[in-house]
């Protein structure tokens, strides 16, 4: 049974096949506090399992550069991760940032959501 949370900035919906779906609220500005609460909603969820991510970039939100640094230090939290997007913008800032901060799991970035959905699945076989 799929399990779901939120919290302020983040809606989490862990679902029966075992892949942790992501939705920021729109026009929001993510920081520490927000990162470190999903954290603790990841944890809940997950009951500890490391799990692999899909993030639906469908919104205009921010992250300060701390809460980014955080996030890049928990990459090993995750077993990958698929961002959805159809924003080129969004496409180049993604790439640019996982070059620099070279996340500790995989990451790519999708168009379509049914091919990000396939690529995580290959990490839960």
């Amino acid at each position: 049974m799929a399990k779901e949370a939120m919290t302020s900035k983040y809606w989490l919906n862990l679902g029966d096949d075992g892949i942790l779906r992501v939705k920021i609220k729109e026009d929001c500005s993510v920081d520490i506090d927000d990162i470190q609460l999903f954290y603790e909603a990841y944890e809940r969820l997950t009951e500890g399992k490391i799990v692999p991510w899909l993030l639906v970039a469908s919104t205009e939100y921010s992250i300060s550069r701390d809460a980014q640094e955080f996030g890049a230090s928990q990459s090993h939290r995750r077993l990958g991760m698929a961002i959805v997007t159809e924003s080129t913008w969004n496409k180049l800032l993604i790439n640019t940032y996982s070059r620099i901060i070279r996340p500790k799991s995989p990451l790519l970035v999708f168009t379509d959501e049914a091919e990000a959905i396939a690529w995580l699945k290959l990490f839960l076989k």
